[in-house]
């Protein structure tokens, strides 16, 4: 079965285990969109009752859905942003993407082919650390520039607030709105995360280094704002110096 959308049904009522691993599920007993519909029937009712547990049987990280049974029917549920993907390795292809800009310019990493790329995700705009971020990577331009650089910062809000967030803040980097997280996800970034015991999925913050050829040189998994500008400045005078 191909890619399918991202259901809010189902965010509402997937439940995730504690490693990150396939949810369990609790209560489904309602209509479900079409991507959550059982094979074949009819209105897309959902034939389980309260309380019902589900047993998954397919892989969501290959099929972006997953397939469960319960009473011996099969199911197939529409899980894309419920489930945590891998971290990319160093030395694979970064995969492609196309996502609007602060500008409202669609923007692809083929754009910026034969360059290094500082690709980093951030949760969200105007926030205390994401700001930090994003004002360090602006005052590190000139260097950035000099190794010939380009940043990109990543988040879940719109291009509306990624203009007000540049505006504010002088930001002098692309910002490209990920509203359906969807390239967070194919780099690893949208993860589990518990805030006070609650937990729940978002952008973690991290940056790849993508290389001139498209392959990624190195992975920021869990950045800390403070020097992490300079990190990545250090390992782009590495690229530079082994020619």
């Amino acid at each position: 079965m191909g890619e399918r959308g991202s259901c809010r049904a189902c965010d509402t009522m997937a439940r995730q285990d504690g490693e990150g691993r396939a949810p369990s599920f609790g209560t489904w007993s309602k209509t479900m969109p079409r991507d959550c519909q059982e094979q074949g029937t009819k209105n897309h009712e959902l034939p389980l009752s309260v309380d019902e547990p589900l047993s998954l049987t397919s892989c969501y990280i290959e099929t972006k859905s997953t397939f469960a049974t319960a009473n011996g029917k099969t199911i197939s549920l529409c899980l894309r942003g419920l489930v945590m993907s891998e971290w990319l390795e160093v030395g694979s292809k970064a995969p492609a993407f196309t996502m609007v800009s602060d500008s409202g310019k669609k923007t692809k990493l083929s754009d910026f082919k034969g360059q290094p790329v500082v690709l980093y995700f951030y949760p969200k705009d105007d926030t205390p650390g994401c700001t930090k971020e994003a004002c360090a990577f602006r005052d590190a331009s000139k260097q950035l520039k000099e190794l010939g650089a380009v940043v990109l910062g990543v988040s879940p809000d719109d291009e509306a607030s990624h203009a007000k967030f540049r505006d504010k803040f002088l930001l002098n980097f692309p910002l490209l709105a990920d509203p359906d997280h969807s390239v967070a996800e194919a780099y690893g970034a949208w993860r589990e995360k518990n805030m006070y015991g609650k937990k729940s999925m978002g952008v973690q913050r991290s940056t790849y280094l993508i290389g001139a050829d498209g392959k990624i040189i190195k992975v920021w998994k869990k950045v800390s704002v403070d020097g992490h500008d300079a990190a990545v400045l250090e390992a782009l005078q590495e690229i530079v110096d082994q020619g």
